[in-house]
């Protein structure tokens, strides 16, 4: 659901808020693809050391994708503080070094998101490969993938017109500040799911009664 809402806001955003032509949002756009690509490709081959432990990838590609988000919707901001933008919905007319510098920063954003989306899906995936039943395998992920096109569709219908109501760049900074706060609970979550058993909550077997 967020891939999708970040996709359909990402043209949007490099239109009105970095202010270039809609044929360049491409080139904006394509570093995440490309670090969507690696990282799918080193964690599909990774056996040993921290990037196999899922949860962890997992709670690392949430903070990733929170502080990328969260970049790439700062640097249009900083640059109409120090005069290099104007108003949003206003186009770059000369590119300069700084320009190139603003977009460069935006693209290295937007390939840390890449990087970070491919993580989360990729360990969540092989996580529910590891603990799913092999009898309900199919079915587990059958479930999951309905449901997740299902809940998709409600941050797709709205996400558009707060957007509308408040500017892509402040949606951005609410889709980083939430992602951020899934990744504080999942990192509670498996914390607790990690803590040992004291010995006051180990159930002792039933003595038989005497006869």
């Amino acid at each position: 659901a967020l891939t999708l809402v970040v996709a359909m806001l990402a043209p949007r955003f490099a239109v009105d808020v970095i202010g270039i032509a809609a044929a360049d949002a491409v080139f904006v756009l394509a570093p995440a693809g490309v670090g969507m690509l690696a990282a799918a490709f080193v964690l599909s081959r990774t056996t040993a050391g921290p990037l196999a432990d899922r949860r962890r990838v997992i709670t690392g590609g949430l903070v990733l994708v929170s502080v990328a988000l969260g970049v790439a919707a700062g640097l249009p901001a900083l640059g109409r503080a120090v005069g290099l933008l104007g108003p949003e919905g206003q186009e770059i007319g000369v590119m300069g070094t700084a320009h190139l510098g603003l977009v460069g920063g935006i693209m290295a954003s937007t390939l840390a998101a890449g990087v970070g989306f491919a993580s989360i899906v990729v360990a969540a995936q092989t996580l529910m490969q590891e603990r799913a039943p092999i009898r309900a395998r199919g079915r587990v992920f059958a479930v999951q993938l309905t449901m997740g096109n299902l809940l998709a569709v409600i941050p797709l219908l709205s996400i558009g017109g707060l957007a509308d109501l408040v500017g892509v760049n402040r949606v951005l900074i609410v889709l980083a500040v939430s992602v951020l706060l899934v990744a504080v609970l999942s990192r509670r979550d498996w914390e607790r799911e990690d803590e040992p058993v004291g010995d006051s909550e180990v159930a002792s077997p039933p003595s038989s009664p005497g006869r």
